[in-house]
């Protein structure tokens, strides 16, 4: 369908219109306002973790901004559930937690404010629970614990690191000094390298 007045072109580039309205404009001013704690334009898309660019699209530029997009919108949820738990809205920032773990379900960051925001409304069973699924995800995909901060909000012991156990060591024995002879009268020391039981001395074979 024709759409006068939409593009305009020069030189060999063709662009939208200054005037046409773009919902992805819209939502990165809401999401630089709420993360700045200014209030949201209104008609913009709410920062629920719901909003995508170009789905479906897969041509290399759409998803380095479909990325980009992303990433913004991760940053503004995090400092949006920031600002909230500072002054005391568990329940939006609860919201805004969550949405930001639907984006990225490995980032702990997002995973910590969540659980913060469980705990101050006084859902600790819940709070255990995000906590366990968390946990369970990343051993699953990454095969390793949550941070200590993560499991001691919930109360619950950090795994300890295993420790590797250091290579054996052998000992470096060093001859006493030959008492010095006519032979110019130098004094030689010699290194020697004492071995364990069944094992050859380092350097040598058999031959």
């Amino acid at each position: 369908m024709p759409c006068p007045g939409c593009c305009r072109s020069g030189g060999d580039s063709i662009s939208l219109d200054n005037d046409v309205w773009v919902d992805v404009h819209a939502l990165r001013r809401w999401l630089v306002d709420a993360a700045e704690g200014r209030q949201a334009e209104r008609g913009a898309e709410p920062a629920d973790g719901r909003a995508e660019l170009l789905p479906g699209w897969y041509d290399d530029w759409v998803i380095f901004e479909q990325e980009r997009l992303n990433q913004q919108r991760l940053l503004s949820l995090e400092a949006i559930a920031k600002t909230k738990l500072e002054v005391g809205d568990f329940g939006h920032a609860e919201q805004a937690a969550t949405a930001a773990l639907g984006i990225e379900p490995l980032r702990e960051t997002a995973c910590v404010l969540l659980v913060r925001a469980l705990l101050g409304a006084g859902n600790r069973a819940l709070a255990l629970q995000t906590f366990e699924r968390f946990r369970a995800l990343l051993s699953e995909e990454l095969a390793i614990e949550p941070s200590v901060e993560l499991a001691e909000l919930v109360g619950v012991r950090p795994v300890a690191a295993k420790a590797f156990a250091s290579p054996p060591s052998r000992t470096l024995g060093i001859a006493p000094l030959p008492a010095a002879g006519p032979r110019r009268g130098r004094v030689e020391a010699r290194a020697t390298v004492q071995p364990r039981s069944g094992v050859a001395p380092w350097g040598t074979g058999r031959g």
